[in-house]
């Protein structure tokens, strides 16, 4: 498995304030989806998940993914990702974004992963919480088809590995 993470001023200082300077550097896709975002910090985040996807897996065309039943991103079936042991080999990867960073997470089985800054209406506790009730959604690609509350994380079937980075928590289900 393999964890990077992305802070959204890194992507700023890298445009130099000029987002148009990292067109070249998404999707056609994910930028015509980054441009629908009014507030800055959120096209950054969006942008910070074509980055990774093309800088860890080398995603470059939007061909190179395909989409599940409700909207989970996936390497479409043709594509062969950076790091690969052989050809025909899949990666499995999750993305996810709030407050200061973008995550991507890869792994050889499907894998889900949330991130959420830590706040005064929401604590370190009610975060793990969420994280990995989400991270689960995010695994198996129900996303929100599923009320989150209705997974019960002690016979959750995965395993779920909880960090606290910079004020923000992330969990990742296998």
């Amino acid at each position: 498995m393999e964890t990077h993470l992305l802070h959204i001023r890194d992507i700023d200082e890298e445009a130099g304030q000029d987002l148009t300077r990292l067109q070249s550097s998404v999707t056609p896709l994910r930028w015509a989806r980054a441009l629908k975002y009014h507030r800055h910090d959120d096209r950054l985040r969006c942008l910070g998940a074509g980055l990774l996807l093309k800088r860890v897996l080398g995603v470059e065309r939007d061909e190179d993914l395909s989409y599940g039943p409700y909207g989970k991103p996936l390497l479409a079936a043709s594509f062969v990702p950076c790091g690969a042991n052989k050809a025909g080999s899949r990666r499995h990867f999750s993305l996810a974004h709030g407050g200061d960073y973008v995550i991507l997470v890869t792994h050889d089985s499907p894998v889900g992963v949330d991130i959420e800054p830590i706040s005064p209406e929401h604590d370190e506790t009610f975060l793990r919480d969420w994280t990995a009730r989400e991270a689960i959604l995010k695994l198996t690609g129900e996303g929100f088809q599923r009320d989150p509350l209705s997974i019960d994380l002690n016979t959750a079937p995965y395993t779920l590995e909880y960090h606290l980075f910079n004020s923000h928590v992330y969990c990742i289900a296998v």
